[in-house]
């Protein structure tokens, strides 16, 4: 449009490029023609082109000039052509803008097309980013911009022409929120489990749960159950997750700490373990000088809640009682004792102490200890009064021993006769460790201690006397004398007879033999006739030598042939067994006169020859009793428990040899019948020059026992004994 001074007669020329357009013509291309008019108040000098159909190619400067004038008016044509479509990158199908809370989140709009390049205001949040063709904005989206509206237009600003406009949403992946604990301290003990639950709320996606435990951070997690439930409207998770667990007393006042994660991130809370737990006794191990009269031993106590006393036990180191102190310090004093009884101090010193929790051990009670040495010079064990007297085999080696507690050991050994030290090759001496017997405060107790040993070789007479030992210590010595005696097994019984057989009953005699130096007792044995088993029967009676002894073996049965011997024993060994005797027991009921009278004649003539025979071992035990005195005096007996088992072999090789011969030499009064009983006994009472037995106007049946002894005192005198 141009507006022109009117009534000069001026003429207004239009000019488009090489097209003239005059007042009321149009000159040039026919095309272009067709859509240009002139419009205005011509008589006012308005004049104005209107383009009709306007096309790209309208797009250029436009000139206006006034003719007789040299003014010329020129305005440049935009045409303008908007944006064909306009579109927010990374939009989903269900218009959502995904993007993740907490991180780097850029929207972006762009138009397609347009001429220029048109406006575009993209508008996120409440505000308004702009540019040409395109606009976006980079942000940090936090939880609550989930779901806000995202708007893009575009258009001519200038031209206030907007023609599209596009909208979409923000879809965050939100990370989970943690519950926090209702309490801020957790209260357990060591030996029970704890119970805790934590709960994540509004994560998108699903948030896994951890538990971690202390400053370390040790994944527990395993040890947890988790439950998740999802919120179909808005796409949100709700996780809960349990853990039950036991901790021990490292993680006292640390943290147990609930975590939830998912890729936008994670959230934690915590709680301080308060761990309860049973007293842990730790004892210091000490050693006290034996001049040390103040001793004390130290321990430490470590619990929750706290504990500072305890009482004190003293044990042996194999697990002996000894005492229960009073004192129940944390510190304990030990009780004063004299210098040479404070190696009884020595052992383990047990605390024992609660504070009312279970500890893992399932006790409430419990206890440390520690080790204490008390030093001392060496010791002679109480174990050794059984001791004091040691055997020895005559003509053999023998080993006599001492057993020592020392702390700190012993430097050196000495062993003597009198005041002499024995030193030549006859002797050994050694030593070895060995657990020995004591008493401590009143209680036996078995220590680690030594064995001394002196070994003497070929036994003599001589050799069976008092042995000293000496151990020192430093400048000094303590000594110990030991006993050496030679010992043997006892002999065996002499003059084992039997004196009579009634119906259930045996009378037996003997003479004992040398006991070998220590107490002996005799045994019985017994069997039926044809059987191989012996019967044990233990005989409690005198013991004197050069006496009979006499014994009744009852509860026998009747009318039955019974095999008798015996043998003597002591602490050492056994004798060898007496020869096999062998009788019948009578028949209870009445015999046969006959029958009676011949058994009463045998009897008589057999309870003579057991007269005779008692006699005559009378006289031959006293004259072997200077012998047996000999033995007593070079009697042979090792006291160590090998050689006793060697001695026991022999005797039993010699008790074989004589149940042999017994069987090849002894005649027993069973196997002689009634005829031979009555030849062998006339026999026997001719050759003397005795009546013959069945001479005798006495019958069997009027014959009792006084009137049996009768006879054989008519015999002693007849023989003139």
């Amino acid at each position: 449009m141009y507006k022109a001074d009117a009534g000069l007669g001026q003429r207004l020329l239009w000019r488009k490029g090489t097209t003239i357009l005059s007042e009321n013509t149009i000159l040039g291309n026919t095309n272009v023609k067709d859509r240009l008019k002139i419009t205005g108040d011509h008589s006012i000098g308005e004049y104005h082109l209107n383009i009709l159909d306007i096309r790209q190619s309208d797009q250029t400067r436009y000139e206006c000039s006034i003719s007789k004038t040299t003014r010329v008016h020129s305005q440049q044509l935009v045409v303008i052509v908007g944006p064909s479509a306009i579109t927010i990158e990374n939009v989903t199908p269900d218009n959502k803008i995904p993007g993740i809370e907490g991180q780097d989140m850029t929207i972006k709009c762009t138009a397609v097309g347009g001429q220029p390049a048109p406006d575009i205001k993209l508008v996120i949040l409440g505000s308004t980013y702009i540019g040409k063709q395109s606009a976006q904005h980079t942000f940090k989206p936090v939880g609550a911009n989930d779901g806000s509206d995202v708007t893009c237009r575009a258009g001519y600003e200038d031209i206030r022409y907007h023609p599209l406009n596009t909208t979409a949403y923000i879809y965050l992946k939100l990370k989970p929120v943690i519950t926090p604990f209702s309490i801020e301290t957790l209260s357990t003990e060591e030996s029970k489990s704890f119970d805790v639950s934590c709960q994540s709320n509004g994560s998108r996606p699903a948030a896994s749960v951890y538990w971690v435990l202390g400053q370390q951070r040790i994944n527990v997690t395993i040890n947890s159950t988790t439950k998740s439930n999802h919120e179909l409207l808005t796409n949100k998770y709700t996780v809960t997750s349990n853990i039950i667990y036991r901790v021990d007393r490292r993680y006292n006042g640390q943290k147990l700490i609930c975590g939830a994660v998912n890729v936008a991130g994670y959230m934690e809370t915590s709680l301080t373990l308060n761990v309860n737990y049973a007293p842990v006794v730790i004892v210091q191990n000490k050693t006290f000088s034996q001049t040390q009269s103040i001793r004390q031993i130290q321990s430490s106590l470590d619990s929750n809640p706290l504990v500072n006393t305890c009482i004190w036990h003293h044990r042996s180191k194999y697990g002996e009682h000894i005492r229960t102190l009073s004192e129940n310090n944390q510190i304990l004093t030990l009780p004063h004792a004299s210098e040479n009884k404070r190696y009884q101090d020595t052992g383990e010193y047990a605390c024992t102490t609660e504070n009312g929790i279970m500890g893992i051990n399932g006790q409430f009670k419990q206890t440390g200890s520690g080790y204490i040495f008390s030093n001392a010079a060496p010791v002679i064990t109480a174990d050794n009064k059984d001791n004091s007297t040691q055997y020895g085999m005559f003509g053999k080696s023998t080993k006599v021993y001492v057993n020592v507690y020392s702390f700190p050991k012993f430097s050196r050994i000495s062993w003597y006769i009198g005041n002499t030290q024995l030193k030549s090759n006859k002797y050994a001496i050694t030593e070895e460790s060995a657990i020995v017997k004591d008493v401590f405060h009143g209680e036996d107790v078995h220590l680690d201690g030594y064995r001394v040993t002196l070994t003497i070789s070929d036994l003599q007479d001589a050799d069976f006397t008092n042995y000293t030992l000496r151990l020192y210590y430093g400048s000094q010595y303590i000594q110990y004398e030991v006993t050496l005696e030679s010992a043997s097994p006892p002999e065996t019984p002499s003059n084992f007879t039997i004196t009579s057989s009634r119906e259930t009953s045996i009378t037996v005699q003997w003479i004992p033999g040398y006991d070998g130096g220590q107490t002996q007792t005799f045994y019985l044995q017994y069997r039926t006739s044809g059987t191989n088993a012996w019967v044990h029967q233990e005989i409690k009676n005198s013991n004197q030598l050069d006496s009979h002894n006499i014994y009744t073996l009852s509860g026998l049965q009747d009318k039955t042939s019974y095999e008798l011997r015996m043998y003597a024993k002591n602490k050492f060994n056994q004798s060898q067994h007496t020869d096999i005797e062998t009788t019948r027991t009578l028949k209870s009921a009445a015999q046969t006169s006959s029958n009676a009278v011949i058994g009463a004649i045998a009897g008589v003539l057999v309870v003579s020859l057991i007269v005779c025979a008692t006699i005559i071992s009378i006289l031959i035990f006293k004259k072997r009793k200077g012998k047996q005195q000999t033995k007593k005096k070079t009697g042979f007996y090792e006291n160590s428990s090998f050689q006793n088992v060697q001695i026991v072999e022999e005797y039993e090789d010699v008790v074989s040899k004589s149940d042999t011969q017994q069987k090849q030499t002894s005649k027993t009064y069973e196997s002689l019948g009634t005829k031979d009983a009555i030849d062998v006994y006339d026999d026997l009472e001719n050759h003397k020059g005795l009546p013959s037995s069945k001479s005798t106007n006495k019958p069997y049946e009027s014959l009792g026992t006084k009137d049996a002894v009768e006879v054989y005192d008519d015999l002693d005198n007849h023989k003139g004994v």
